[in-house]
């Protein structure tokens, strides 16, 4: 099954700026071909990265990086901990949660009417795999790779896979 392009984007623009607003308290502006600002080469620095798959409709995966920085300061804002307090565990539960709360955003717009959509749980990336293959629908996308600046300091970035 092909996809719009176009329409994903919009999703996945929607669902980052409104959970980077909602949860955290920051600004999220997508690095596109208009983007203009320091931070348009999208390098991450000492990254956090973590997953989610995609069971149903169709086997695939969501992945999230931020700097360990960001990471922190996610962490600071959510459970109030200080620089010693957040621990690698709490810095990871900050990144599945947003990655979780992103995911739901973005399966619940593309999956058809009248399906359900079914998640993994948030991990730490270690690497792809193909386990558990839906033979339902698959997306597939031209671009599928997505980065944020973050308060204008950080960067952020989103993959999508889809098993085709």
């Amino acid at each position: 099954m092909g996809f719009d392009g176009k329409k994903f984007k919009e999703y996945v623009v929607e669902a980052i700026e409104e959970s980077f607003e909602n949860m955290l308290f920051m600004d999220a502006i997508l690095i596109d071909e208009n983007y203009e600002g320091e931070h348009k080469d999208c390098q991450i620095n000492n990254p956090v990265e973590v997953r989610i798959l995609i069971n149903h409709p169709f086997a695939g995966e969501i992945t999230l990086s931020a700097s360990q920085e960001l990471v922190f300061n996610m962490a600071e804002t959510l459970f109030m901990v200080s620089e010693e307090e957040a621990t690698e565990k709490i810095k990871l539960d900050v990144m599945n949660e947003l990655l979780n709360t992103i995911s739901g955003r973005i399966m619940a717009k593309i999956t058809p009417e009248n399906t359900s959509f079914k998640l993994g749980l948030p991990e730490k990336t270690e690497t792809f795999y193909e386990d558990d293959v839906d033979d339902g629908m698959s997306i597939e996308l031209e671009d599928n790779s997505f980065s944020f600046v973050i308060d204008d300091d950080y960067v952020v970035k989103l993959d999508f896979f889809s098993n085709k």
